[in-house]
């Protein structure tokens, strides 16, 4: 669990870094931050759903997770 927690931390603070740096426009109306969480939660709940059914249905996790 500590090395998955220092992971996560690295992944964090470098992706704040990046976020300092190059300044992505961010959405401008609480919509738009609602159109992006519901999109990213179908794209998650899709993969994650397909991963289950493949796993389920014998496929290795290999072959499922590479897109193949």
């Amino acid at each position: 669990m500590p090395l998955l927690a220092l992971r996560y931390g690295l992944v964090v603070a470098i992706t704040a870094v990046l976020f300092v740096v190059i300044r992505p426009p961010l959405p401008k109306s609480p919509m738009d931050w609602v159109h992006m969480s519901v999109v990213g939660i179908l794209i998650q709940a899709l993969y994650f759903g397909m991963c289950f059914l493949a796993f389920r249905a014998g496929v290795g996790v290999f072959i499922a997770t590479r897109g193949r």
